[in-house]
């Protein structure tokens, strides 16, 4: 720790706390409900990263299973493939909302806890992309590393803001809401209509296949999201380097592509 840390950040870390909301009506109004009421079912001696642990489990899961079945990101799967997937997809986006509250619920929030919820996101957002690439039969091809980017790199730049002013709010439309429910229906879609929907041609843009349509779709949001994301960073009183730093800061990033 002490290779990323500087000896004054590594003092401040124990005073860290963390402050974030998702504005996402979907998330206030249906899943925050549900969830309050299945946090009681989750024992007290069970600590936040466990559940946390379990929902990444379930994702690598799916992901392996789907890769069995699929090695090329090609083909037809099985019915019950496309169904768990979409029931893990759910299962992980839950057990992602209730180890926050199991933290507060036990008295156990700590750095070290974010740190470990948003590593187990980073693991699936790959993991993730490569059970959707399947489904949406992309193949080893550029939509297959657009599909990727799509994802990570809003989660870069929503961590980028996080850093820059102390916060993290998800916007009304965010991924890890809506984003993963999407993904719950297109794997639903695709058990009732068949894989070889996606590679038909797109009734809105004939020159292109259902999903290259839908991933150039989602690519938008995405550059809406992160724009949005820097507008935020720019107007932050609590801001403490120039948008010039934050700007290069985004190189790491670019240069792993």
């Amino acid at each position: 720790m002490g290779y990323y840390l500087s000896p004054q950040a590594r003092s401040m870390l124990p005073k860290y706390k963390y402050r974030g909301s998702d504005l996402s009506l979907i998330y206030r109004y249906v899943l925050t409900p549900m969830n309050d009421i299945l946090i009681k079912y989750i024992p007290l001696w069970m600590a936040p990263n466990l559940v946390t642990l379990l929902g990444v489990a379930v994702a690598v899961s799916a992901h392996l299973i789907t890769q069995f079945h699929s090695p090329l990101l090609v083909g037809e799967l099985p019915l019950w493939v496309y169904l768990y997937d979409t029931a893990a997809t759910f299962v992980y986006q839950t057990l992602d909302n209730l180890d926050g509250k199991q933290a507060r619920r036990t008295g156990s929030s700590s750095p070290l806890g974010l740190l470990f919820d948003h590593g187990c996101d980073a693991i699936n957002v790959t993991i993730g992309c490569f059970c959707q690439a399947a489904v949406m039969q992309t193949g080893c091809s550029l939509d297959l590393l657009f599909l990727w980017l799509l994802t990570a790199i809003p989660f870069y730049f929503n961590s980028l803001e996080q850093l820059h002013t102390d916060s993290f709010i998800l916007p009304i439309i965010n991924g890890p809401t809506e984003g993963l429910l999407v993904l719950c229906a297109t794997k639903l879609a695709t058990a009732y209509f068949g894989a070889e929907f996606w590679l038909q041609p797109s009734s809105l843009v004939p020159s292109l296949p259902n999903n290259s349509l839908l991933i150039y779709i989602a690519i938008a949001g995405a550059v809406l999201t992160t724009m949005g994301n820097l507008f935020t960073i720019f107007c932050s009183p609590t801001r403490r380097q120039s948008m010039l730093t934050v700007l290069l800061q985004l190189f790491p990033f670019a240069a792993l592509q």
